[in-house]
C-alpha cells in the first residue's frame, strides 16, 4: 500500500512497518522517515485526529446523541450519550456524570461495524410494506 497527499507519504515495508516520510527536497540532507508498528498506528491516528480537533475547536462542541438508559428499571428517563476522546486515546461514551463507557478505538471499530448492520436491519424492516411484516 502507498498513498502520498501534499509532500507526505504513507507506505508498508517489508517487515509489515509502517512508514511515513516528507519530500524535502533537500540536497544536505535526507528526506525525514517515521516507522510506526502496526500496534501504534491506532494511537497515533487518535493523536493526529484529536491535534486536528484542538486546532479547529471541536473538543468544546461534543454534540450529544438522546438516549435511554435502563439501568434504573424500565421508567428510564431520558439521558444525553455524548461521545469523545479522553487523554489517553480511549473513545468515552458518556450517559451522565457517574455513568460512562470506556472503549479501544479498535473495539469502538467493531461496535460501529455492529451498529451499521442494526441500522440497516432496521431500516430494511421499516421500509418493508405492511403485507412482509
Amino acid at each position: 500500500m502507498k498513498r502520498k497527499m501534499h509532500s507526505v507519504q504513507v507506505e508498508t515495508d517489508r517487515e509489515g512497518n509502517i512508514q511515513l516520510s516528507q519530500e524535502l527536497h533537500d540536497l544536505n540532507d535526507p528526506d525525514p522517515i517515521i516507522t510506526v508498528s502496526p500496534d501504534q498506528a491506532g494511537l497515533l491516528a487518535s493523536w493526529l485526529i484529536e491535534a486536528a480537533g484542538s486546532i479547529r475547536g471541536d473538543n468544546e462542541a461534543i454534540e450529544s446523541i438522546p438516549v435511554k438508559f435502563f439501568s434504573r428499571g424500565p421508567e428510564a428517563e431520558l439521558e444525553e450519550l455524548k461521545v469523545y476522546n479522553n487523554n489517553s486515546g480511549m473513545i468515552i461514551l458518556s450517559i451522565d456524570e457517574d455513568t460512562y463507557i470506556e472503549v479501544s478505538p479498535a473495539m469502538a471499530k467493531r461496535m460501529r461495524d455492529q451498529l451499521s448492520k442494526a441500522i440497516s436491519l432496521a431500516f430494511t424492516d421499516m421500509l418493508r410494506g405492511d403485507d412482509e411484516v
